[in-house]
């Protein structure tokens, strides 16, 4: 991760604390305060943060999002700065012109264009603090982005800033992360955990999967061709349509699985695959020919247990 989170939240938490002042001297009707206090302390810090502090914020980030709401409450101090300043020109134009104070410092036309533009300064400023608050390696939707992919691989195997979460917290996220049409082939996935994924139609092509654990899930029509399965584990996984050609299923588990379609032609240790006799819909798998006697007596074991 590029840069420090925490660093460029207390960078916006001090933007927001600046502008809620300013605010404040500006409901006291201190309008050169407030002036002074915007050119000299908000704009400053708002135009070093958004501009270059963003570029060094982590990747993980929404930064689009983020940079928009920070530049849209700069451009609301901008605003404010200009509706502040031609308040100022109309009450001394009025001087001039020996014209009544009163009506213009209550009902300026310039200080309601500041309040509304006030208002939207802060709810952006507060937006953008929720976003550097909320930790975006514990939400799912920041795995579902191509860039980052890393993060995903070291979330799946419990490793980097994922060692030591809580499994059931990890679980959760990998839930709601969306493995469908990802390419895993060729990755070390050794102990990784698909915890009730939906991951339709992805490859996981010679990958190393040994020991890994699928815990439910969507595994329509995946391929594990050539995968290393040893000491897998699925169980209640929907695997219709999946490809196992050529994987090595030394005491891989199949437990309560669906294998509607799924080919298991030229795999390696298929005899010492486990539990596959609690699996549905065995006899509408593929098996080689070699192997239909070993399928037969997994099938007959199956309606044996189900009596």
């Amino acid at each position: 991760m590029r840069g420090d989170i925490k660093t460029y939240l207390d960078q916006v938490s001090a933007l927001y604390g600046w502008s809620i002042k300013a605010r404040n001297l500006f409901q006291e009707g201190k309008v050169k305060e407030t002036l002074h206090l915007l050119r000299q302390e908000f704009s400053r810090q708002a135009r070093t943060f958004s501009w270059r502090g963003i570029k060094n914020l982590p990747e993980i980030l929404d930064l689009k999002t983020l940079r928009k709401h920070l530049e849209s409450a700069r451009a609301a101090s901008k605003l404010i700065i200009s509706s502040l300043n031609n308040h100022l020109a109309e009450i001394e134009y009025a001087k001039k012109k020996g014209r009544s104070l009163d009506v213009l410092k209550q009902n300026s036309k310039y200080l309601s264009e500041a309040e509304r533009n006030f208002s939207m300064m802060i709810d952006l400023l507060r937006l953008a603090q929720e976003e550097l608050k909320e930790n975006p390696l514990e939400h799912y939707q920041t795995f579902n982005l191509p860039q980052n992919f890393e993060y995903l691989i070291q979330l799946l195997k419990g490793e980097g800033p994922f060692k030591g979460m809580d499994i059931n917290k990890r679980a959760d996220i990998i839930h709601y992360v969306n493995l469908s049409k990802r390419d895993f082939s060729g990755l070390n996935l050794k102990g990784a955990l698909f915890a009730n994924p939906n991951m339709e139609y992805s490859k996981f092509e010679g990958t190393n999967l040994e020991e890994a654990f699928f815990e439910g899930g969507h595994a329509y029509g995946v391929s594990f061709k050539n995968a290393n399965l040893k000491k897998a584990k699925f169980q209640g996984t929907n695997l219709t349509g999946a490809v196992f050609t050529g994987a090595d299923l030394e005491e891989t588990e199949f437990i309560n699985c669906e294998v509607m379609a799924v080919n298991f032609q030229k795999v390696k240790n298929l005899t010492k695959a486990l539990y596959l006799h609690t699996c549905k819909n065995l006899r509408k798998a593929y098996f080689d020919p070699d192997s239909v006697d070993h399928a037969n007596h997994l099938f007959v074991r199956h309606l044996f247990e189900e009596m």
